[in-house]
């Protein structure tokens, strides 16, 4: 069993699906690669956006639950969610946001050049410019994230003994870890132990990391001997997972990289159609008609 070597995707909470949806695929670029439901909750979308092959490792998703209030961030969530882009893109991706209107930020957050700024719920985006070369300025892939801990220690305790991540630095922000020793992906965990958030819209949920196909359940045991509470095995039908709150209250997902998402639809044509899990596939037109139309067009 491989120590973790890759970000899988993020999940995140949003009000509005469709000025999401815009704001990914039209101002950021991003492919809308699957149009589904959650999995647990057939009355909510869960939109899925990456790269133009849906490749794992660029993948971040979206829920849109019904809240009465939105999120409001803290400990038990991921702070900002990274994204690569090539060298020499900076200053394209700054214009471009600046073309719509969007605030942004120079920071060094990842030891590297980086610009911060919002989604339209307050999501906290980074694009980090590494020395990945490219023909056009398009994010290449996820680059990392900031997991903010209610025990920053047991949280990078886990993430290194357990998971096999390698803590690269200290900073006076918090403590700086990359998959294996060179892996360019990097994640950091605050060291100021933040007081409890609370899901909604503006959150993120979690985090998941890319596992080897077959090793889910030698995961699942090794996590459960160390004494986490991990679920069963789920089948997400793009992927298996298993999920588990660690001890700083961020919730961590393992998922394999197959099937993939081309197993109900060709690549040429993903996102395009709305698809459900066979357990949902009876209920297809009632479940449409209790959500409401997204604007994909």
């Amino acid at each position: 069993m491989r120590p973790l070597n890759k970000i899988h995707h993020f999940s995140a909470t949003v009000a509005n699906l469709d000025q999401t949806l815009h704001f990914y695929r039209d101002i950021l670029g991003l492919r809308l690669v699957k149009q589904t439901v959650n999995f647990d909750d057939p009355d909510s979308y869960h939109l899925y956006f990456g790269n133009q092959e849906a490749e794992v490792g660029t993948i971040i998703t979206f829920f849109s639950w019904k809240y009465e209030t939105t999120g409001r961030v803290g400990s038990g969530q991921v702070g900002t969610m990274a994204f690569q882009i090539p060298l020499g893109s900076m200053r394209y991706w700054l214009s471009r946001l600046e073309d719509f209107s969007i605030p942004t930020q120079q920071t060094d957050l990842f030891g590297q050049p980086t610009i911060e700024f919002n989604d339209p719920d307050g999501l906290t985006i980074a694009f980090v410019e590494t020395q990945t070369t490219s023909e056009t300025p398009a994010i290449l892939s996820l680059y990392g994230g900031v997991l903010l801990s209610a025990n920053p220690q047991e949280t990078v305790q886990l993430l290194t003994e357990g998971l096999g991540m390698t803590l690269i630095r200290k900073s006076a922000f918090g403590y700086h870890l990359v998959f294996g020793e060179e892996g360019e992906q990097q994640l950091i965990v605050p060291k100021e132990a933040l007081a409890p958030g609370r899901f909604g819209p503006g959150t993120v949920h979690h985090i998941a990391f890319l596992v080897e196909d077959d090793s889910l359940p030698d995961w699942k045991i090794r996590l459960q001997e160390a004494n986490y509470v991990v679920t069963k095995i789920k089948d997400r039908k793009y992927f298996q997972s298993i999920y588990l709150q660690e001890r700083g209250n961020v919730w961590l997902e393992l998922a394999t990289g197959t099937p993939g998402f081309t197993v109900d639809e060709q690549l040429e044509t993903l996102g395009e159609e709305f698809m459900l899990p066979d357990k949902f596939l009876s209920q297809k037109s009632e479940i449409l008609k209790r959500l409401p139309k997204l604007n994909v067009l």
